[in-house]
């Protein structure tokens, strides 16, 4: 992960939660790798949120929850839950609420998907709020200027090495795919990820 603000790890004991956007979202959903990111940030004792904006990016339809592989229920006008996969919840955002305020500032420069996310980053209820995002471009002087911890495509995968969710070659057979698919990835190889990101250490 990409921290400039609190380490994940340090939040077990408080409400924790990773907010995605599209981009990082489809990367493993689109791939049926979405319990990857479950699994692991249940382990990590966080859950996701999903802004409706993303919902919508992905196509709310039958396809997504498949692909989900777990009904949405709705729970009130503001909030899902994805039940059988891990707490996965989906929220909308006030458009009179400061959130909501933010949010449509933002898309007058970026995408529905990151402005939503970043938004609900700066106006969590919860105490801890991470990013997940691989569109740096975007998002990168938020993550600065606010100290947000942020979670690319790639860091999810090399944690999950870590904790042993997946394997060495199941992460790169995965890193591969994502890269022929023209995937926001940081080097050509999982490997030379790796190996940089253990230099940087």
């Amino acid at each position: 992960m990409t921290s400039q603000g609190k380490e994940v790890n340090d939040t077990s004991d408080k409400s924790a939660i990773v907010i995605s956007d599209t981009d990082f979202l489809s990367s493993f959903l689109w791939r049926g790798q979405f319990g990857i990111v479950t699994r692991l940030f249940e382990k990590l004792g966080m859950d996701i949120v999903v802004p409706q904006a993303v919902m919508e990016e992905l196509g709310y339809s039958i396809r997504t929850r498949e692909r989900l592989q777990t009904p949405l229920i709705r729970l009130n006008n503001k909030k899902e839950k994805v039940h059988g996969a891990g707490n996965v919840y989906i929220r909308d955002i006030d458009p009179f609420s400061d959130m909501g305020i933010r949010y449509e500032e933002l898309k007058k420069n970026m995408g529905q998907g990151e402005s939503a996310a970043i938004s609900m980053v700066l106006y969590a209820k919860e105490e801890t709020a991470c990013l997940a995002s691989n569109n740096l471009k975007d998002v990168s002087a938020y993550v600065d200027s606010y100290g947000i911890v942020l979670w690319t495509t790639a860091d999810v995968l090399a944690k999950a090495e870590e904790l042993k969710i997946i394997t060495h070659d199941s992460a790169s057979k995965l890193w591969d795919k994502m890269y022929e698919d023209d995937l926001r990835l940081p080097e050509r190889t999982y490997e030379e990820y790796i190996k940089r990101k253990k230099a940087v250490v």
